[in-house]
């Protein structure tokens, strides 16, 4: 397996020079700090950030990659924490956010490990490639961004499952699916899941995935299938602030499959 190349081939890339690329999302020019170790934007980060919503005040991004996906909710206005458990990705994307002028909290964390309150955006391109043994290079940083488990949806599940923990009452999560995985995700108590956008490229087909908590779901825009309905709400909504209680900058917290 390789990593997307970025260049001003890639998808949206504007130009690029020696550890750097700027990109146009969604009529802005963002500006991302490179690293080899570490996945750079590609189809299916622009598929997550053409098809976002960016609402309310605090963001989290799970899995930040090069952070492009932080820059831009940041510059949309909101309040941004990022995680990885790559040290590479989290130096990139407190890069990226200086070179674009915004803030962003980056930590390393795995999944939402130490992750204390809800947000009303909750983002994650998880590694969604099903991934066999002989499948692994020797770039442990690498197979951490693209491999999602024997069906592709390890990661996802696991995301899945701590969401509830972390989304306000009438908060959105997005995240991104490939059609090279087992199938759908099964139904998750507690959660609405619907299609919210495709890509399909020669050989996949990339589903951008919305998530809300049951009973916010009838605000969801869009006419895409909701699955996923069942059990009660993962009780009541914290209005305190979002906050970080474990973990650090560049501490704590074990490596484990990462998104971008």
């Amino acid at each position: 397996m390789r990593p997307p190349n970025a260049s001003p081939q890639a998808p949206r890339g504007i130009e690029s020079g020696e550890g750097w690329a700027v990109f146009n999302v969604r009529g802005r020019e963002i500006a991302i700090l490179l690293d080899g170790r570490v996945y750079p934007p590609a189809e299916d980060t622009f598929l997550l950030l053409d098809g976002l919503r960016v609402e309310g005040d605090r963001a989290l991004e799970v899995g930040t990659g090069s952070g492009i996906v932080a820059v831009f909710c940041a510059l949309e206005g909101a309040r941004v924490v990022c995680t990885d458990v790559n040290p590479h990705a989290l130096r990139c994307a407190r890069a990226s956010a200086r070179l674009n002028g915004v803030e962003v909290e980056a930590l390393r964390a795995d999944m939402f490990e130490g992750i204390r309150g809800r947000f009303d955006l909750v983002v994650f391109n998880p590694p969604h490639l099903p991934t066999a043994p002989s499948d692994l290079t020797q770039d442990p940083w690498l197979d951490a961004a693209l491999c999602g488990g024997p069906d592709g949806h390890t990661v996802a599940r696991r995301f899945l499952a701590g969401l509830p923990d972390h989304l306000e009452r009438d908060g959105r999560a997005y995240f991104v699916l490939c059609d090279r995985g087992a199938g759908p995700l099964p139904s998750r108590p507690g959660l609405v899941v619907r299609e919210s956008a495709e890509r399909r490229l020669d050989f996949e087909r990339l589903v951008l995935e919305e998530v809300r908590l049951v009973g916010a779901e009838s605000g969801a825009s869009g006419d895409g299938g909701e699955r996923g309905l069942g059990g009660d709400c993962a009780g009541v909504p914290s209005t305190a602030a979002p906050r970080v209680v474990a973990g650090g900058r560049d501490g704590g917290g074990s490596r484990a499959p990462i998104g971008r």
